[in-house]
């Protein structure tokens, strides 16, 4: 549901979704933490899903720069809501239109930065509009999302001097195919991608960037594999998924680590399980 909330209901059933992430300090940044959570699930009467997501992220601690150290502290959150219709085709294929409103607020705040020129404080708040497109069958799925703003800016302070930048629309492609050998096998690969493309600034125009990607391989309940977070390991089954993530990246002039932990599970509806595939 992150890039695109026509997954929501896809798994037949109510489903939860938690991620914990911890950055440590690097250049620019200090500690961040950072918490998402959703919910969805199918409504049968009306053949849709309905998603929920909440996210808040909080930054503190000193970064460093040119070897000056200078302390950081912000926060954000956000909520969004999303309905996603879905369409049946031969019993094969699932087509889901949705649409998706998201609010949220910022603010971070910079102290002792080594240079006038780096900004001094920013926060804003937007109020976000997505429409999506999801086609999908047991193996694989196919989406597109378009996510613009409906209200937003970001104002920030520069040496004394105030200003705003405006929120750009962006378009956002999904791919995903799970390679079995036979239904039955217990071992199977899953490569997903996101692709951006949309406007940078008013006047730079960015095609296909890779946003995120996954390559999950899978034996029985284990799985372990790469993604844009790093590499992760863990184990899923039809209705439950754990997944631990760490990576480190040189950020400018120092290294910084992140390590993540996800869980999504699947609750009974009825008194039958549903079954998530991605």
């Amino acid at each position: 549901m992150q890039f695109n909330s026509s997954f929501a209901g896809e798994s037949g059933a109510p489903r939860l979704n938690h991620n914990l992430s911890i950055q440590t300090p690097g250049t620019h940044v200090g500690t961040q933490v950072l918490n998402y959570a959703s919910y969805d699930q199918f409504v049968p009467q009306i053949r849709t899903g309905v998603g929920a997501s909440v996210s808040y992220s909080n930054e503190a601690g000193n970064a460093r720069m040119s070897q000056s150290a200078f302390a950081t502290e912000g926060a954000a959150y956000s909520v969004s809501l999303a309905v996603a219709p879905k369409l049946s085709m031969k019993g094969k294929y699932t087509l889901s239109p949705s649409v998706e409103v998201l609010y949220g607020r910022y603010q971070s705040e910079y102290n002792n930065w080594p240079t006038a020129e780096l900004p001094q404080k920013i926060e804003g708040e937007r109020l976000l509009g997505r429409a999506s497109l999801l086609f999908n069958s047991q193996k694989w799925y196919v989406g597109a999302s378009y996510l613009a703003p409906l209200s937003s800016e970001t104002r920030y302070r520069i040496a004394g001097i105030s200003g705003v930048d405006p929120l750009t629309p962006s378009f956002y492609w999904q791919f995903g195919y799970t390679f079995q050998r036979r239904p039955e096998s217990k071992f199977s690969v899953t490569p997903q991608v996101v692709f951006r493309t949309g406007w940078v600034t008013n006047q730079l125009f960015e095609q296909f960037r890779l946003t995120a990607f996954m390559l999950n391989l899978r034996y029985g309940k284990f799985v372990w594999g790469l993604n844009n977070a790093g590499f992760h390991v863990g184990l899923q089954s039809d209705r439950m998924r754990l997944l631990i993530s760490q990576f480190a990246s040189r950020d400018f002039e120092q290294t910084s680590y992140v390590g993540s932990l996800s869980f999504r599970y699947v609750l009974k509806r009825n008194g039958e399980a549903g079954k998530s595939r991605w």
